[in-house]
């Protein structure tokens, strides 16, 4: 696997990320998006998206049902019309909190305890998750979330190799004139 994003998929990634950050610069929140290239337009420079909020999935789903429900149908809905559309790459972005630092990153159930949740604690930080699937591999980044004159934003996202697994992971189908 390669440590790079594959450089024919960069320009779709960053228009991703931009359209993200024009999200949340407009007073958006992102509890959960996903960026899915239809695969349909050949020119590079008009990427079609896919954009699936978790908010329209829980939205459509029976009262009462839990925040891990949401995330799994969310999760199917991605991986339908990523497969249905042959998408290169899916993208899920997240708002986050989190700790920067090893020592309290050592200590999270501890701050949990404490705090009931990263968001309350005083030491935590507001960002922005990326997780990036292509059939060459799995990318993920975090870029913390900035306020300037009430507006949020976030800068540069750097996104590497991961290897990890849960229901944000092997949402692609096999790659198009694949056998599998």
């Amino acid at each position: 696997m390669s440590r790079e994003i594959p450089e024919h998929l960069r320009p779709l990634v960053d228009r991703a990320i931009s359209a993200a950050r024009e999200l949340i610069e407009k007073g958006g929140e992102l509890p959960g998006v996903a960026f899915i290239d239809t695969n349909m337009d050949t020119d590079p420079g008009k990427p079609g998206f896919v954009v699936i909020p978790m908010s329209m999935v829980g939205a459509a789903l029976p009262v009462g049902m839990t925040g891990g429900d949401v995330k799994d149908a969310w999760a199917k809905m991605v991986q339908f019309a990523a497969r249905a559309t042959e998408a290169r790459f899916v993208m899920v972005v997240s708002e986050v909190w989190y700790v920067d630092d090893p020592a309290h990153a050592a200590n999270h159930d501890a701050i949990l305890k404490q705090y009931g949740s990263l968001q309350n604690a005083p030491m935590s930080i507001e960002g922005i998750t990326f997780v990036v699937e292509t059939h060459a591999g799995n990318w993920m980044g975090l870029a913390p979330l900035t306020k300037t004159g009430g507006k949020k934003s976030f800068g540069e996202v750097k996104l590497g190799l991961a290897n990890a697994t849960g229901r944000l992971f092997g949402l692609l189908g096999a790659p198009k004139g694949s056998k599998h």
